[in-house]
């Protein structure tokens, strides 16, 4: 049975909100204003979900999507929605679950735009292989369910260019059965690929990688446990941004951004100087390596052994010797540095020096309970904390 709502605003993961029966109603692909036909998928007490069967009255701002498989692939939430508009929706989600959840009163943020299509560096592609039969692609929303694809908008032009020889590789009779993940990152032209899967990949298949990709500089398996093996090529790529030629190797966490990254860089450090900085969740040092000539010593605490690597690598190719590299987890650094609490709140004393700023760039996972009230001790003795 479906039920007419009128969508009130935009929440995190990009669902509309309305309120149905006295109940919260989230739902995706549509938005703020829009007179929706709602059929329920889950309900409960207090929320129901819910996929919209029909917009009766559509926004004015609603567009075509640029991408074909948009409301398909589980990737993007706001093509439907011009790129202004989808700028304004996140900065007001934000801004009201700082309010709601943080108890933030927060000011009004600083907007960074920049290209909306072909500016990932970044792809992960699913791949399934029977036989004969091979798909590439993304999967569909809340699901394990393989939207096949043959470009992707949002990717970096030599991304795209990558995905028919990927096909045609995936078709070959020595492309391994099974569900596996290919990632390929763009470092500027040059191409890092990352085969994700327990199965060997035998030379012929290397050497035909090699024969169809010529921007790929550097092929690697990855298996289920984290491990990493070099198949073909150096091993990494170089990215420029933010006035740095950064090494970035198989599995490591950079920037995806090409178009915002120097951007983002000069918004975080611009305003930051002093004598220490802490960077968490450092990764190959994107934050770090700037940070490093407005502060007179960095801490960059980075738990990956190959993200390690590539930060201690960059810090020497630009000539910074004040960087102390951290290889550890983020919560155990912060639960040595911070010290004890005092009755009052505040940390007794600082087992390390007290920071002039931490900058805090953590997984997609997030910080859990445990990493956040050590930076809560930390952040007490602390002039500035930026968040990302």
């Amino acid at each position: 049975m479906s039920i007419e709502a009128r969508i009130e605003r935009m929440v995190y993961g990009g669902e509309g909100l309305a309120r149905i029966e006295g109940k919260v109603a989230l739902v995706p692909l549509v938005l703020p204003g829009e007179l929706v036909e709602v059929v329920p998928v889950k309900s409960d007490a207090k929320l129901l979900r819910g996929r919209a069967a029909k917009i009766i009255e559509p926004a004015a701002n609603r567009v075509e999507a640029v991408c074909p498989y948009f409301a398909r692939c589980g990737g993007c939430h706001y093509q439907h929605a011009p790129y202004a508009d989808q700028v304004r929706y996140k900065s007001e989600i934000l801004v009201e679950t700082l309010k709601r959840i943080g108890k933030i009163e927060a000011p009004e943020p600083e907007l960074l735009t920049g290209e909306p299509l072909n500016y990932r560096n970044r792809a992960q592609f699913k791949l399934e292989k029977d036989g004969r039969d091979f798909r590439l692609g993304y999967y569909a929303a809340a699901s394990a369910r393989l939207i096949e694809i043959d470009q992707c908008p949002i990717s970096s032009p030599g991304i795209n260019a990558a995905i028919p020889a990927l096909i045609a590789l995936g078709r070959r009779q020595d492309f391994p059965d099974g569900n596996s993940e290919v990632e390929v990152v763009d470092g500027g032209g040059e191409l890092l690929i990352t085969l994700r899967s327990e199965a060997r990949y035998p030379e012929t298949l290397v050497s035909a990688f090699r024969e169809h990709i010529p921007s790929m500089v550097s092929l690697a398996r990855a298996d289920m446990q984290g491990g990493f093996f070099r198949l073909w090529g150096r091993g990494h790529v170089i990215i420029r941004a933010a006035g740095f030629d950064y090494r970035v190797s198989h599995g490591v966490f950079f920037q995806v951004n090409r178009h915002l990254a120097d951007s983002l860089a000069d918004a975080v450090t611009r305003d930051l100087s002093g004598g220490l900085a802490l960077d968490l969740y450092s990764g190959a040092g994107f934050f770090t390596l700037p940070m490093a000539r407005r502060f007179a010593k960095v801490i960059a605490v980075e738990s990956s052994n190959a993200a390690n690597k590539d930060l201690r690598t960059n810090c020497t190719r630009a000539g910074l010797e004040n960087v102390e590299a951290n290889r550890t987890d983020t919560a155990e650094f912060l639960a040595n540095y911070g010290g004890q609490r005092s009755q009052g709140g505040r940390p007794a004393k600082l087992a390390g020096a007290r920071p002039d700023a931490v900058i805090i760039d953590p997984p997609r996972a997030g910080l859990g309970q445990t990493t956040s009230r050590h930076i809560g001790v930390v952040a007490l003795t602390c002039d500035c904390v930026c968040v990302l």
